[in-house]
């Protein structure tokens, strides 16, 4: 299994791949500016795509991640906060994030 953190409870696979392109673009809340998140889709773009690759030909290639947050507070988590999240790579490598 992929690292993914925090670790999912659960994971289930396709029969295809996905590429990730280098220029992915995160999205967020229908355009919402939330700080943590813009700052945290910039540090994991500069630590995921450090080296240069080639897709299969043919492959699907993602360029684009809707993220959703239903509780977009910047204030610190709680011990009772619901961190829970989903992921979603579709064949047509369209990727969804939904996050409590």
């Amino acid at each position: 299994v992929p690292t993914v953190w925090p670790m999912p409870a659960e994971t289930s696979f396709g029969k295809s791949s996905v590429f990730v392109s280098k220029s992915l673009i995160f999205s967020t809340n229908d355009g919402a500016d939330v700080k943590t998140l813009n700052d945290a889709y910039a540090r994991y773009h500069e630590l995921v795509f450090t080296h240069e690759f080639s897709a299969e030909s043919g492959s699907p290639m993602a360029s684009n991640v809707v993220v959703t947050v239903k509780d977009i507070s910047e204030e610190y988590p709680q011990l009772d906060t619901d961190e829970s999240y989903s992921l979603t790579v579709s064949e047509k490598a369209d990727i969804e994030i939904t996050a409590n």
